[in-house]
């Protein structure tokens, strides 16, 4: 038992090393580890709460270690990552006992250092916290913003932006609603299953499961099933968030369009448009990166759709219409700082920056600018981005409209189709928000070629 536990906890610290070396990311490190059948199911769910827990608490974590130290001290980034794995035990773990946050602490360093004295330091450390394990934060009348940041584990400069935005009871929650551990979301692909027949499959093998809020294919099951979903064919379903879908619904792509994804990545939604037109459109898919475009090529072959044109291509070259031709629709997924994902990911929110937002609000207006030049005259050019912020939102399309006069504010075309009662402006925009509606953080917003 023992073996075992240390075993899991090593395996958690070396996927936390090279998340913070190699700027790495969870879900997919994480996701590697478990399909390796490697750690059995009883492990697995303590390597996911470890690693998920540290990042989620990273900061809370860091101020407990360095309040338990004697004096200042420069640690080494695995001994670091070792407190923060017994610290996030001790403090947030009622079901391990604090002995054993401690002992195997200590025999991780034991593997990881030849010097003696760090298993000593370690071991010190966290016997201080267990005999004075409450959390003293900064007062919350004199600093808010510090308060809530370590009360709930957010960046401070994101805290404060939320204070001021929302005020202390929206920013409270939405902190809290980043660190729940969502439902696992299945997009239905409906041109080969229903989602009543998905559903019922799934009953089968004794998931349960309920249909989505907002998205009419979309399908929520508790986390710890989803490795019981293995018998079910991939062809089938797609994991995404309902989020993310509903940006396919809202771009309504019609058989017989030529529609264009500027920023295809693996293709999430690029899969989404396919399932929606049923081979009945000219779908390109775009991306500066072949090996996503291959994963995307591989993908549809699995699902079984027709595959579209796939192009790897740089989205801001200046002749790009001249080699693509004009579309009827351009979704832009634009990269951005992943603000509305934490929830999935909670490494953005230590990976995000304010200088970093204001650059990527510079290439989001660029590459918004090389869409429109690839629309129709009269087509619907939509832009997504998973950030809370405005930064990468709002102000993107505000800088975009007043840049051209060619383009205006359209309203989302499915969003008729839909019943949402949270759209922006006229019906032009949407933004959706873990702490509102149970779903990551999304905008969306449309705009016309006149």
């Amino acid at each position: 038992m023992q073996a075992s536990g240390v075993s899991t906890r090593q395996k958690a610290l070396n996927i936390l090393g090279r998340i913070e070396k190699d700027g790495a990311f969870s879900t997919l490190l994480l996701g590697h580890v478990l399909a390796s059948g490697a750690v059995d199911p009883i492990d697995s769910r303590l390597l996911s709460h470890l690693v998920y827990g540290v990042l989620k608490r990273l900061n809370t974590l860091d101020w407990v270690v360095d309040h338990h130290l004697r004096r200042k001290k420069h640690l080494r980034p695995v001994i670091r990552n070792i407190l923060r794995l017994g610290t996030y035990q001790l403090l947030f773990m009622n079901s391990i006992p604090s002995y054993a946050a401690c002992s195997t602490s200590v025999e991780l360093v034991r593997t990881m250092s030849r010097n003696v004295s760090e298993a000593g330091f370690v071991n010190a450390v966290l016997r201080n916290i267990t005999r004075r394990p409450e959390l003293k934060l900064p007062d919350e009348t004199d600093d808010e913003a510090g308060y809530v940041s370590l009360k709930h584990s957010h960046p401070r400069w994101l805290v404060k932006r939320w204070l001021k935005r929302w005020g202390p009871e929206a920013a409270r929650r939405i902190c809290q609603a980043n660190n729940r551990t969502p439902a696992v979301t299945l997009r239905v692909n409906t041109s080969a299953i229903s989602r009543e027949a998905f559903i019922r499959k799934l009953e089968i093998l004794d998931i349960k499961a309920r249909e989505g809020n907002l998205a009419p294919d979309t399908v929520r099951i508790p986390r710890r099933s989803f490795s019981r979903l293995q018998p079910v064919a991939k062809k089938l379903y797609s994991v995404q968030d309902e989020a993310s879908v509903l940006v396919g619904h809202l771009l309504r792509p019609v058989p017989g369009e030529r529609i264009l994804d500027l920023c295809a990545g693996l293709g999430t939604k690029t899969l989404h448009i396919l399932d929606l037109v049923r081979g009945q459109a000219a779908v390109t898919a775009l991306d500066i990166h072949r090996f996503k475009l291959e994963k995307l090529a591989g993908r549809i072959r699995e699902c079984g759709f027709t595959e579209p044109q796939l192009v790897c291509r740089d989205a801001l070259a200046g002749t790009l219409f001249k080699e693509i031709g004009l579309f009827d629709k351009v979704l832009v997924d634009a990269p951005c700082s992943g603000l509305g994902t934490v929830r999935h990911k909670p490494e953005l929110k230590w990976r995000a920056y304010p200088e970093k937002l204001r650059d990527l609000s510079r290439l989001q207006t660029t590459l918004l600018k090389a869409a429109a030049m690839c629309l129709k005259p009269g087509g619907i050019l939509l832009y997504a981005t998973c950030s809370t912020e405005p930064d990468e939102n709002g102000q993107v399309i505000d800088m975009l409209l007043e840049s051209s006069r060619e383009l205006e504010p359209a309203a989302l075309p499915g969003l008729d189709d839909l019943s949402l009662d949270f759209v922006e402006m006229g019906d032009t925009r949407l933004s959706l928000s873990p702490h509102v509606h149970g779903t990551d953080g999304f905008f969306v917003a449309a705009v016309t070629r006149v």
